[in-house]
């Protein structure tokens, strides 16, 4: 069984598509971990004071 060009180029489409999606997966967690900083699950905290 032959592989055709159109199903050559959708397969490495597709590989090259993960290779992306893990890069950014991997440049968040670097930046997390270079930054220190992770999400934080807090409540929103209003404000009424008079702006000056």
């Amino acid at each position: 069984m032959k592989n055709s060009p159109g199903m050559f180029s959708s397969t490495r489409k597709r590989l090259m598509a993960a290779v992306a999606s893990l890069a950014v997966v991997g440049a968040v967690g670097a930046g997390m971990l270079a930054t220190g900083t992770a999400p934080v699950l807090a409540d929103a905290v209003r404000v009424e004071a008079p702006q000056m």
